[in-house]
């Protein structure tokens, strides 16, 4: 195997094929910033799914994203072989596996890529891909494990921070969706939702959280998320004695304005989910609730790592299960008074 790709002269077009996740694209920025330091005249294109375009379009390192979802190649051979012919019109000289799909692999392989570098699997190994790495997914941050990925052909990590770009027209956004609310300029936001209902803390634990930031904080309360979670918004908005104080704005934004209220907000508390991580790139003052996910695989990274709240319960994570003999004890067992301590802390400013 080779182990390095031809000399940086000789890279003008990159391709960096991304995760389907909004958390696990925020996961890249760090490996796609090192790839724009190793190769800064190079043009980089991201193919991603449409979910979370949005996210790499907010990337200053990224020229181009190219949006398509592997599941049409099931669905149309023409539209497959359209696509081929669209990624093998483009001549990338280097292609980047963040995703550990086979099939965008062979997307890779049929185009002609020059040199691509991927995560090591025996199907990957049958199609000749150029660079493959053996890492263990499961055992590493994500973080590392997209950096590793780019190590195997000789490029540095360029610090551990995401990237995500504020727009000014975002933050006027929704500092005038809150104004027009009501909302004061001190105030928390919550993130409940989550893709997977495990890794959701619990809805009665979010609403005392919220009466206790309105009553004995004084601080206003706006629930977070995407048009999914305004049902599991409204509810927990509607237990509430203080409910004038609480503000639902899941679904009334786009992911860019989301950023923009994550950015102003005092404090964001949040689950395992896309919308913590982007908290991350944009304010320092989050905390991440961890129960059968790993903080140490998908938790807040590098200078945030101590913003994971997590209590071992004796059980292996993570865990994935959709059944428990534990009654899912991992997240009951973070109680709101532990939540809420940390929040006064960033609060306090301590």
């Amino acid at each position: 195997m080779k182990q390095h790709p031809r000399k940086k002269d000789d890279i003008y077009r990159i391709l960096i094929v991304e995760p389907n996740w909004l958390g696990d694209v925020m996961f890249t920025t760090p490996a796609i910033r090192a790839v724009r330091k190793a190769f800064p005249e190079a043009y980089i294109s991201c193919w991603s799914v449409p979910r979370v375009a949005d996210v790499l379009r907010r990337n200053p390192n990224v020229d181009e994203v190219i949006v398509y979802d592997e599941r049409r190649w099931y669905q149309s051979i023409g539209s497959a072989i359209k696509f081929v012919a669209e990624i093998s019109n483009r001549c990338f000289d280097l292609g980047i596996l963040f995703h550990r799909s086979f099939t965008r692999a062979l997307v890779l392989r049929l185009a002609g890529v020059a040199e691509t570098v991927g995560q090591a699997s025996p199907k990957r190994r049958w199609l000749g891909i150029s660079h493959l790495i053996d890492l263990d997914y499961n055992g590493m941050h994500r973080v590392e494990f997209y950096l590793k990925i780019i190590g195997a052909i000789g490029i540095s990590p360029d610090g551990y921070y995401y990237d995500f770009q504020l727009r000014e027209e975002d933050i006027k956004y929704v500092r005038s969706m809150l104004e027009f609310w009501g909302v004061r300029d001190n105030f928390v936001a919550l993130v409940p939702g989550a893709n997977w209902d495990r890794k959701r803390w619990p809805e009665e634990n979010f609403a005392s959280l919220a009466e206790k930031i309105v009553g004995e904080l004084g601080m206003d309360v706006v629930l977070v998320g995407s048009g999914r979670d305004l049902f599991l918004c409204e509810s927990i908005a509607e237990r509430s004695q203080y409910r004038e104080r609480v503000f639902v704005a899941a679904g009334k934004t786009t992911i860019s304005q989301l950023a923009g209220l994550l950015s102003i907000a005092r404090v964001v508390v949040a689950n395992d989910t896309g919308p913590l991580h982007i908290a991350a790139a944009v304010n320092n003052n989050v905390i991440g609730i961890f129960g059968p996910t790993s903080p140490k695989i998908t938790g807040l990274y590098g200078d945030l790592a101590g913003n994971n709240l997590f209590v071992p319960v004796g059980c292996s994570v993570p865990c994935y299960l959709s059944e428990c003999i534990n009654d899912f004890m991992c997240m009951k067992v973070i109680t709101v008074d532990m939540v809420f301590e940390r929040l006064v802390k960033f609060y306090e400013g301590k």
